[in-house]
């Protein structure tokens, strides 16, 4: 039996979106609090499988620095086997040439946890996931490795109607 495990990113959340792996920084997001956005995308994940899984979620904000991910779903043929863990962290942080975010996932397929961070930048009102390793906070690697690529479109959710802005 193969195992696999993937992720999301999005991701913003999560739901993926990075150029490279960032470190948190001072940066911020408005609206906050917000109920959020509903995150609809494609990721493709990767550990001992490469799939491309269309995925759903929904984010919201609490602070002008803290939020989570509390919705996501995985879907398309073997997709529909990866569990996410939620609530996912997330938090503004500077990647790329501008505001990104860092989603802390978790996720389990099969008998195989992929967890950590994976950072996206936010391109219009979408979260970019360039190619990357998640990496767990102690900045070692999952074992198998797993990694994640994609996007996810943001879309306000009412009584929300602003799109997220990072600065």
């Amino acid at each position: 039996m193969k195992k696999f495990t993937y992720l999301v990113a999005g991701a913003v959340a999560g739901v993926a979106a990075m150029v490279g792996a960032s470190s948190a920084s001072a940066q911020s997001w408005s609206p906050a609090p917000a109920n959020g956005w509903a995150l609809n995308g494609v990721l493709n994940v990767q550990q001992t499988l490469s799939l491309s899984c269309t995925v759903t979620g929904h984010a919201k904000t609490y602070t002008s620095n803290t939020g989570d991910i509390d919705a996501f779903n995985f879907s398309g043929g073997l997709c529909g086997g990866i569990t996410p863990n939620l609530n996912w962290a997330i938090e503004p942080i500077y990647v790329g040439s501008g505001g990104g975010v860092r989603v802390h996932i978790n996720v389990k397929a099969l008998f195989s946890t992929c967890s950590g961070y994976i950072d996206g930048e936010l391109v219009g009102q979408k979260i970019v996931f360039n190619r990357q390793e998640v990496k767990k906070l102690d900045g070692s690697s999952n074992s198998p490795k797993c990694y994640v690529e994609g996007y996810a479109d943001l879309t306000p959710t009412a009584p929300n109607t602003s799109p997220l802005s990072i600065f």
